[in-house]
């Protein structure tokens, strides 16, 4: 019943003992062994395997903390062991002890673990984004390339607290604060770093706790996208967008000021023609006179036609109005029939 795999040899090798842990590490089941060769139970032995055996039967130990054993069939096993003599009373060797330890489950455990270890740590070297290991007290354990390219510092020893600008420090570590009390597990904000130059980053920050068996704290992990040229260019196009209402707002008055300005002059013409048909009326029985009347009055109507689709254009109306477009045709055929009759159409 020990609680580890243990078996008795004779000097040639045949089984005389074996614990209960020896049978179910070596997959032998129910299987009895005692007094069969070990060679037998096991014929993929190496040669190095009875060299031990062999050497151990004349007085030494051996053992060995980590070794590899591939049984018959391919799979592989994984072993810690110690091989040793036992006496007779009178001082004879007997045979030997050994004593094993399967380890190939936790060699499998270690060797999946590392292969994470690895993959992490060539995304984390690698990645397209800045990342960093954070221990608790905001140092820099660790930093990747990209951090050192967006940021112009080397991997020295830094804390975020050095080279967060003044203005957001206080929101960051704010949230730090929540994740250290254990409201939160992870955050992600915009922030503002100093390059090394003395210019600003702008990035997006996310940050993640990594934690122990005990929930203890071991450090953070931050990942960080420069968006400074993003930044950039939104205040760009803040700028611009500013100047084109200003420019917009300019366009506005200098339409107000023509539309005013053309509907006083057309008021004014017509008063004239007004006046003159009051003064005069014989004139008006002349086809140049009546012409140029009814072009006054066209012109009036055209200078409130523009100056409702201003006012639409600038969006300070939204009433349809129904039209009869023959009374548009044939005032603009009034309008241009001089012309007409001079080029003979």
């Amino acid at each position: 019943q020990a609680p580890i795999a243990i078996a008795m040899f004779d000097k040639e090798m045949k089984y005389l003992a074996v614990s209960s842990k020896w049978l179910s590490d070596n997959k032998l089941g129910d299987q009895s062994v005692i007094g069969k060769s070990h060679y037998e139970i096991f014929p993929e032995i190496s040669e190095e395997w009875k060299r031990i055996h062999r050497e151990c039967l004349s007085g030494a130990t051996r053992s060995c903390n980590e070794d590899k054993f591939v049984r018959e069939n391919g799979a592989v096993q994984w072993l810690k062991w110690e091989v040793k003599p036992w006496y007779y009373e009178r001082g004879i060797i007997g045979g030997i002890i050994m004593y094993t330890e399967d380890l190939t489950e936790h060699k499998l455990v270690a060797e999946k673990l590392n292969i994470s270890l690895n993959a992490f740590q060539r995304n984390f070297e690698n990645a397209g984004i800045g990342m960093a290991i954070v221990s608790p007290e905001g140092k820099w354990l660790n930093v990747n390339d990209k951090i050192c390219q967006m940021l112009g510092y080397d991997k020295a020893a830094l804390t975020f607290q050095d080279i967060t600008h003044p203005e957001d420090l206080a929101l960051d570590l704010s949230f730090l604060e929540e994740i250290i009390a254990g409201k939160r597990q992870t955050y992600q904000i915009e922030k503002r770093y100093i390059h090394k130059q003395g210019y600003e980053v702008s990035a997006i920050l996310a940050v993640s706790v990594v934690k122990d068996a005990k929930d203890t704290i071991l450090y953070f992990i931050s990942q960080l996208i420069d968006i400074t040229a993003v930044k950039h260019a939104k205040n760009q196009v803040s700028k611009l967008l500013k100047t084109t209402q200003k420019q917009n707002e300019r366009l506005k008055n200098f339409a107000h000021i023509v539309s005013h300005n053309l509907r006083s002059h057309s008021s004014g013409m017509n008063m004239l023609l007004e006046l003159l048909e009051f003064e005069h009326p014989h004139l008006f029985k002349m086809e140049i006179i009546t012409l140029l009347k009814k072009g006054g009055i066209n012109l009036s109507e055209t200078i409130e036609h523009l100056t409702e689709i201003v006012n639409i254009n600038l969006n300070e109306t939204s009433e349809i109005e129904r039209i009869e477009l023959s009374e548009i045709l044939s005032k603009t055929i009034e309008s241009i029939s001089p012309i007409a009759s001079k080029e003979g159409v």
